[in-house]
């Protein structure tokens, strides 16, 4: 007998009810049969007023999975350690050691700035893909054969006084199910052809969801992205590849994107936004 798995949107740019919080950040509720699970925690702390307008219990998660140091994806950290006393928090270890900037718009530290260091004894860094429960594999090795987005371009990480390219050494991958697989990818900054790429599946497995953005950014005065082109080529290897797998995505893909991507995708391909609930077998 099937089982199902809730997905719930808990922080994105966008909704569809005002009634909800929005940020540019990214938080996702992930509900297996016997385990609660954020996937990263938004920028601040709009998470736990959207979480009670949910029904999401906070004090009763049992894991958040951080899948990048940037502060829209870590930032509402503190407050939910402050409201739950038990989840075990998962992250490359290179998350709390390192400084972010982005030069998009400006010179921005985008690096956690509060302290987490008195809930030290709750962290578990990964640096190897690892199985921790029969239904979670956090994936950290990604593989590299595909082009990574060019917003990349503008994001930095402090080397001493110097400013670095950001290498994305600090990216996890989240998978969640049995035979049906939901990948959760973040902003999928190493790109989603590579992350999906990393996915180590078992015979009787197979990608059925993903969720998480792609980075994937819409032209912002004269700073230009991927092509049509170039998205049309990423869209027809995702649909080669996975014909098969709905695509929810948000956050980081612009609108545009979206819909060049949605062109050859079709109905694989969903916008997701702060408030929606996603149903999917396990």
């Amino acid at each position: 007998m099937r089982s199902s798995m809730v997905v719930k949107v808990l922080i994105d740019n966008r909704h569809r009810d005002n009634k909800y919080a929005i940020e540019h950040g990214l938080s996702l509720y992930v509900e297996l049969a016997d385990i609660k699970c954020l996937v990263d925690v938004g920028l601040s702390d709009a998470l736990l007023d959207n979480a009670d307008k949910m029904d999401i219990d906070v004090a009763a998660i049992d894991y958040v999975f951080i899948s990048h140091g940037h502060v829209d994806h870590i930032g509402g950290l503190p407050y939910f350690l402050a409201k739950n006393s038990k989840a075990i928090i998962v992250m490359h270890p290179s998350v709390l050691s390192q400084k972010f900037i982005s030069t998009r718009n400006g010179h921005k530290d985008i690096t956690l700035k509060t302290s987490v260091e008195a809930y030290k004894n709750r962290f578990l860094f990964l640096e190897q893909n690892t199985v921790l429960h029969k239904e979670i594999m956090v994936v950290s090795h990604l593989t590299n054969f595909y082009p990574q987005p060019k917003g990349n371009r503008f994001l930095y990480k402090m080397q001493g006084a110097d400013l670095q390219q950001d290498d994305f050494n600090h990216e996890l991958l989240f998978c969640f199910g049995a035979a049906n697989i939901l990948v959760c990818s973040g902003c999928a900054h190493s790109g989603i052809l590579n992350l999906l790429d990393s996915v180590p599946l078992t015979i009787n497995q197979k990608i059925t969801s993903v969720i998480g953005g792609f980075h994937l950014l819409d032209e912002q005065e004269n700073n230009k992205y991927e092509t049509v082109q170039e998205l049309n080529a990423i869209a027809l290897e995702l649909k080669t590849k996975y014909p098969e797998t709905a695509f929810y995505t948000g956050h980081c893909t612009g609108d545009m994107a979206f819909l060049t991507l949605k062109k050859t995708l079709k109905e694989q391909l969903f916008p997701f936004y702060t408030g929606m609930t996603i149903v999917l077998n396990n």
